[in-house]
């Protein structure tokens, strides 16, 4: 049975998980609430932020033995979620919509669960599902970047897809080295 600690130690020096800078500030000026409606998606949907923060962090608890660096970086990316989590609840409050953990489908609303969340356990199938689920977040931010009559709000949106190009981009570093050992 391993030991439980935290927080967990980096193992050696880490690479950025978020770009160095800010977070742009968001003063909506008129709202739009079929864009927020369409942000709970991101939000709450299968690529959306509550997927991804409880993904990243089963898939920490469940590699910290069998790799502990990418253990390590997943954990740090789940900070940086959280961040977005809680920018993008408060743009879709902003836009006059309500950041319910649901996302809009054709029949009405249906709530985040578990059930969509990637349980995979291997490195490999954990790293290429993680790389395509960033690659799909990034250009849902790109997308909802164009939609959204607010410029605020596009240049949030699209500060947020640079930090998932990012992590993608670790990500591909991560599988690179698995590939090549």
């Amino acid at each position: 049975m391993s030991e439980l600690c935290f927080p967990v130690a980096a193992p050696k020096p880490q690479p950025p998980v978020a770009l160095p800078d800010p977070y742009p500030r968001v003063r909506i000026t008129q709202a739009d609430p079929a864009c927020a409606c369409s942000l709970l998606t991101a939000l709450a949907g299968r690529d959306g932020e509550m997927t991804t923060i409880y993904e990243y962090l089963y898939q920490h608890w469940m590699l910290t033995s069998v790799y502990e660096e990418l253990a390590y970086t997943l954990i740090r990316m789940v900070h940086v979620e959280i961040v977005h989590l809680q920018l993008l609840g408060g743009l879709i409050v902003q836009l006059g919509g309500n950041p319910r953990c649901m996302y809009p489908t054709r029949k009405g609303f249906r709530p985040w669960t578990g059930s969509m969340v990637d349980y995979a356990r291997s490195v490999r199938e954990v790293l290429e599902f993680d790389i395509r689920h960033e690659q799909a977040t990034l250009e849902a931010y790109e997308h909802h970047a164009n939609i959204v009559q607010d410029n605020c709000a596009s240049t949030l949106l699209l500060r947020l897809a640079q930090d998932e190009r990012l992590h993608k981009r670790l990500l591909e570093t991560y599988l690179s080295r698995l590939e090549h050992d």
